[in-house]
C-alpha cells in the first residue's frame, strides 16, 4: 500500500478483499499488534491477536457460518471506522438462513487496522445456530 488512502478507503478495500477471498489482501491491513473481538456468547467469539489470530477467528466464523456483509454505511469517527450493516447467510450445520443487524469497529494506526470489534445482534445469531 504506497498509496496513502482515506481511512474509510482503507476499510472499504479490506470488505471487498474479504469479498474475494483475497488473504494476502486483508493481511496487508492488519498490523502486527491487530485485536480482533467478538462477543464471547457466540462459539466463535473471542479475543484474537495478531494477524494469524486474526485469521483464526475468520476460520472459526466461517466453520459455522457462509455468510457476507451487507454494508449500509461506512463512517469516519476519528481514529476509528464505523461500519452498520447486516450479516446475511446460511448456519453450515442446518442450512437455516439468518440476516442479523452488525456493526464493526475499527480502529487504525499509521494506516494500519489496529482494533477490530465486531457486534452483532447476538439473540439472532444463537436462535440462528440453534434452527
Amino acid at each position: 500500500m504506497s498509496e496513502q488512502l482515506s481511512n474509510v478507503q482503507l476499510v472499504t478495500n479490506l470488505y471487498e478483499a474479504y469479498g474475494r477471498g483475497d488473504l494476502d489482501a486483508i493481511r496487508s491491513y492488519l498490523a502486527p499488534d491487530v485485536v480482533m473481538t467478538q462477543s464471547e456468547q457466540l462459539p466463535w467469539g473471542g479475543r484474537y491477536l495478531g494477524p494469524d489470530g486474526f485469521f483464526e477467528f475468520l476460520g472459526k466464523l466461517n466453520g459455522y457460518l457462509d455468510a457476507r456483509l451487507e454494508v449500509d454505511d461506512v463512517f469516519d469517527a476519528g481514529d476509528t471506522i464505523v461500519e452498520i450493516g447486516y450479516t446475511v447467510g446460511t448456519v453450515r450445520a442446518s442450512g437455516a438462513r439468518f440476516r442479523a443487524r452488525e456493526s464493526h469497529l475499527i480502529t487504525l494506526r499509521e494506516q494500519r487496522i489496529v482494533r477490530f470489534q465486531v457486534l452483532v445482534d447476538v439473540p439472532a445469531m444463537l436462535a440462528a445456530l440453534a434452527a
